[in-house]
Formats: structure tokens, C-alpha cells, sequence
């Protein structure tokens, strides 16, 4: 896993990458619905990333998840500097 930051004059940028085997496209907005798992997973309770994306929305900063080019997937959390 790997975390880095990067900034603008508008926005602070936050990225999570992991080595996994990625999340497929069709999934990527699943991923954020509560109990979802992925087809295979049967650890957990599938809430972990629809809570952080409400916590996070909360504050009115966006997380979107894509390729890494760790080969796995990465979330970028967006916090808008005011």
C-alpha cells in the first residue's frame, strides 16, 4: 500500500493505492453501497467504504476510486481548501 498527497491552490489531494487485484470498472460505484462485498468476499460486512464515503460527503469532499498504477486500485479523497 502506498499513500501519498499532492496539492493546488484549491485542493488537497489524498491517494490510497494498493497492489491488489484492482476493482473492474463495472464495480467501482458498488464498491460505495453498504453490504456490498464482491463476488468471492465473504469476510467483513461490506460497510467499510460506504461509511468513509459518508463521513467524507459530510464535509463535502468527493473519494473516487480508479486504476493504480501499482496495478491494484486507488482512492483519491478531494478536500477543497476554502
Amino acid at each position: 500500500m502506498r499513500l501519498s498527497a499532492r496539492s493546488t491552490l484549491t485542493a488537497l489531494f489524498v491517494d490510497v493505492d494498493d497492489e491488489g487485484p484492482g476493482v473492474p470498472e463495472a464495480e467501482r460505484e458498488l464498491v460505495f453501497e453498504p453490504f456490498y462485498r464482491g463476488a468471492g468476499n465473504r469476510e467483513g460486512h461490506g460497510l467499510g467504504l460506504y461509511i468513509a464515503r459518508t463521513i467524507l460527503r459530510g464535509h463535502g469532499w468527493p473519494i473516487e476510486l480508479r486504476e493504480s498504477p501499482l496495478g491494484g486500485a486507488r482512492f483519491t479523497i478531494t478536500i477543497a481548501m476554502e
